[in-house]
């Protein structure tokens, strides 16, 4: 039951969010086809780590709790000092500056979804549906 609530926030994002990626805004999660997903989280990707911190202002600013998500293993402290990374690792970095983890959790419902994309939506500078 709580896995089947998140799938439906999950794919209520997705949906909402898809003007945003047809007009360049943002990037969004790809599932591949016949792979099942839990709905653990959903994240929009910004263009850069600039657009990133202006956009989680935003929507901090609006009363949304949305985060960065992640700092990759190679940069943390622990990473620096125990492991090694033997080459770059460029898609990890990008996705790091640019991941905004938005709101999703058991008991959340399409008004909170709503709310969430209209301020995406306002800081894109779109209008609300």
């Amino acid at each position: 039951e709580i896995t089947a609530d998140r799938i439906l926030m999950w794919n209520e994002y997705h949906a909402s969010c898809l003007p945003l990626r047809s007009k360049g805004h943002v990037q969004l999660p790809r599932i591949p086809e016949g792979i099942f997903q839990n709905a653990h989280l959903y994240f929009v990707l910004a263009k850069n780590l600039d657009e990133r911190t202006d956009l989680l202002k935003h929507l901090n600013d609006d009363g949304i709790s949305a985060v960065h998500h992640y700092v990759p293993l190679h940069d943390s402290p622990a990473g620096l000092r125990f492991g090694r990374a033997y080459d770059a690792l460029p898609n990890t970095d990008k996705v790091a500056d640019t991941i905004v983890r938005l709101p999703l959790w058991s008991g959340m419902d399409i008004r909170d979804v709503k709310t969430v994309v209209s301020s995406l939506n306002s800081f894109y500078g779109e209008l609300n549906e």
